[in-house]
């Protein structure tokens, strides 16, 4: 095995061992492997001379005064817990080494604790967010007793008493989760050991400081900036190559969007170009070329200047698109009475509609004709005469005769897919029509004065 996988095995067989005792022992096998390397071994070479793992484990738990044969069923629960963080913080350090090979020189175990310590905020949360629900329904309890058992102001002064009590006991219990899962991190040093290695090699080396307040600060900005700032900038980089991909194949399709292409690329290698400056930042390597990030801003200033001009040249037109297949429907009615007219599920319905005055014909009738879209609705008209009335009896008996003019949708799906392909095929010429007018029905009413005088119209 090599340097990298000795110490990591290496670091789990010793996981019974605090956290600074066994940062102790892997930086100064780290130093004797680096100080074998730089005498003429390979790192394969180095390792085989310490000789098989296991008994070199065991050495060191024994000048530790620890049982290497210790029964891993009689540890705590607390213990496994931490130990099955530790691993999942190690294989999410492992994956993310792996994914930024860039990386390579970086310290393992720092990016490994940095791990433990997002998981363990993440359940922290979690914790926080049950103990808040159990605590809602304290105080929703707390307030149907005290609420209803007292009169005003008394409930009210009861109430707010009772929810600071609540309160008071959800920030202590959730300040000692926070405080008994993080404790470890705040050991103030400088720690030594005073426990010699059998196993020490040529080298006396001071042995290395525990962690410190200062360090676990720095390691809570990092994760800060992992969980606030890297993730989100991950999102929005997938967010713009999705944009990217969706460009190129309307390119393809014939849109003239060669400079949003030039804007997604640019914002793509900004943003791809921040998370690597800032996962640099986290691993202590601030060496980073800004040529790739001139070049990206000169990508997304000459995409906007194309896909501005591109936009000014397109044309619009307050009306619906051509190629909607329009159908009228024209009904001829006699009313003698009052009519209301309800004009039912058109979107917009409240354009289009408009009544024509018309004396030749004769008292009573009407005529609509319902333009509509025929891929979008099925229209039916139907009428019912009702008498109206007051209930306190204040109103005089009145006679309605109610026309109702119904659209019913088609499917939703085959809506949205006409006006998508008419939105496309319009832009391909350089047109840009009013889409909504495409579920927008027409209505036109004629008859003479009088009987218009009559009509009235309610929209649903």
């Amino acid at each position: 095995m090599n340097k990298n996988e000795f110490l990591s095995a290496l670091a789990k067989k010793l996981s019974v061992l605090n956290d600074s005792e066994k940062e102790d022992i892997i930086s100064e096998y780290t130093d004797t492997i680096n100080e074998k390397v730089k005498n003429g071994m390979n790192e394969k070479e180095a390792v085989k001379d310490f000789g098989d793992i296991d008994d070199l484990a065991k050495e060191i738990l024994k000048a530790y005064k620890i049982n290497p044969d210790y029964e891993k069923s009689s540890e705590s629960f607390s213990q496994k817990s931490e130990a099955a963080i530790k691993r999942g913080a190690g294989k999410i350090a492992d994956f993310s080494r792996r994914l930024a090979s860039k990386f390579k020189n970086a310290n393992e175990l720092s990016l490994e604790l940095v791990f433990e310590i997002v998981i363990k905020i993440f359940l922290v949360l979690i914790g926080l967010s049950i103990l808040g629900m159990c605590f809602d329904c304290l105080c929703d309890i707390g307030e149907g007793l005290l609420g209803h058992s007292f009169t005003s102001p008394y409930s009210e002064i009861l109430v707010t008493i009772w929810y600071l009590f609540i309160f008071s006991i959800f920030v202590l219990l959730g300040v000692m989760l926070v405080v008994t899962v993080f404790k470890k991190y705040f050991e103030v040093g400088p720690k030594t050991s005073n426990k010699s290695l059998n196993t020490k090699k040529e080298n006396n080396k001071p042995v290395k400081k525990g962690t410190t307040i200062g360090d676990v600060l720095i390691l809570i900005v990092k994760i800060f900036v992992i969980v606030w700032i890297i993730i989100p900038l991950m999102f929005m980089d997938l967010f713009a190559l999705i944009g990217l991909i969706l460009a190129i194949v309307y390119l393809i399709q014939g849109l003239d969007l060669l400079g949003l292409i030039l804007i997604m690329i640019g914002i793509a290698s900004v943003i791809t170009y921040l998370i690597i400056l800032l996962f640099k930042l986290i691993l202590n390597k601030t060496k980073l070329s800004i040529i790739p990030l001139i070049v990206s801003i000169v990508f997304i200033i000459v995409g906007g200047v194309m896909f501005t001009f591109s936009v000014m040249s397109i044309d619009y037109y307050d009306k619906a698109p051509k190629g909607i297949k329009m159908d009228t429907l024209t009904e001829t009615l006699d009313i003698k009475e009052n009519a209301r007219i309800h004009y039912n599920n058109f979107y917009n319905r409240n354009q289009d509609i408009k009544k024509i005055t018309d004396n030749t014909f004769k008292d009573g009738e009407i005529k609509l004709d319902i333009t509509y879209n025929k891929d979008c609705y099925n229209v039916s008209v139907d009428e019912e005469v009702i008498k109206e009335d007051c209930d306190d009896g204040t109103c005089t008996l009145d006679v309605v005769h109610y026309i109702n003019i119904n659209a019913y949708a088609i499917d939703d799906i085959k809506s949205a897919k006409v006006a998508y392909k008419l939105f496309i095929d319009n832009l391909k010429d350089k047109k840009v029509y009013n889409y909504h007018k495409i579920f927008t029905g027409n209505l036109k009413i004629t008859a003479n004065e009088a009987t218009l005088a009559k009509i009235a119209i309610n929209n649903y």
